[in-house]
């Protein structure tokens, strides 16, 4: 993931004529975009798979700090992930 976005910001930088044309490996900016998305999406399915496993550990980690930390944590955490599908996109 580190690799990968840092190819797409400073190899193949974005922007109307920034990345026109420029290929690493084979593959234009929107090559390793999409490459970049889809190891995004397998690293998170493993981290849920991860946490799904080790669910009774999970527990145990939350309720063993202040109840409520636990709580402000894993929602801090939702909200990191599910706030950029809630903001809007403009041109």
């Amino acid at each position: 993931m580190l690799g990968t976005g840092l190819a797409l910001v400073y190899r193949l930088p974005p922007g109307q004529d920034g990345g026109k044309g420029l290929m690493m490996l084979g593959m234009s900016r929107h090559g390793w975009g999409d490459f970049h998305f889809y190891i995004g999406l397998l690293m998170s399915v493993l981290v849920v798979l991860y946490l799904a496993l080790h669910w009774s550990w999970v527990k145990r980690a939350i309720l063993s700090i202040k109840h409520t930390l636990g709580w402000i944590a894993l929602l801090v955490a939702l909200a990191i992930g599910l706030i950029p599908l809630l903001l809007s996109v403009y041109r």
